[in-house]
């Protein structure tokens, strides 16, 4: 729906995805006391905070082990008036990046996050 981060400020697509959602297996919900539609903040190994909350999506759709979330959103300007503080930048929480030497590309290595 949205193109990385450059069209979530874009009045049309904020009004059918305005925010992204993590999403939780139910298993680890019921552990940690957390329900659908509920805001957390995350923590990532570095103990780096994430900037703004974002809302919990418990489903069977992800293992038990992860979390997901969409790429492209928790937008820290405020000239973004529709964009701005909506949902989590996922890029914020991770801090443990490599370089592949053969190809070139960066490498996000696993990140471990606490809410």
């Amino acid at each position: 729906m949205h193109t990385f981060s450059r069209t979530a400020n874009n009045p049309n697509l904020n009004d059918l995805k305005s925010e992204n959602n993590l999403w939780v297996n139910p298993k680890v919900a019921r552990i940690l006391g957390l329900k659908t539609g509920q805001s957390v903040w995350l923590r990532n190994q570095d103990k780096i905070v994430s900037t703004f909350s974002i809302k919990v999506r418990v489903t069977e759709r992800i293992r038990w082990d992860s979390v997901y979330m969409v790429h492209g959103f928790g937008h820290d300007n405020k000239k973004l008036t529709r964009a701005f503080g909506k949902g989590i930048n996922d890029t914020q929480m991770i801090s443990k990046v490599a370089v592949d030497l053969l190809w070139e590309a960066q490498e996000c290595e696993a990140t471990l996050l606490k809410f």
